[in-house]
């Protein structure tokens, strides 16, 4: 996926927008550039360095498409057509 992107734009620095670039770059390896504005630049590294201290100390890989089969609704029947 790295070798696809050829800039990161960061357009403020709130988690939403900067919280993933340490998982961007080094998790799947990107190494391109990053740009963003300096006021920016100076806050990005506290946000991150803050949200790395209120994180739990395992990750676990989120997968958010896995497939999961819904649990049967109470009180309804399936018809079948065969």
């Amino acid at each position: 996926m790295a070798q696809a992107i050829d800039a990161v734009i960061v357009t403020h620095f709130h988690l939403d927008h900067c919280g993933a670039l340490p998982y961007f770059t080094e998790v799947h390896g990107y190494h391109g550039p990053i740009y963003m504005t300096y006021p920016t630049k100076a806050l990005v590294p506290l946000m991150l360095e803050d949200f790395r201290k209120v994180s739990p100390q395992s990750y676990q890989p989120i997968h958010p498409f896995t497939v999961v089969e819904p649990p049967p609704v109470p009180g309804r029947a399936l018809r079948s057509e065969a």
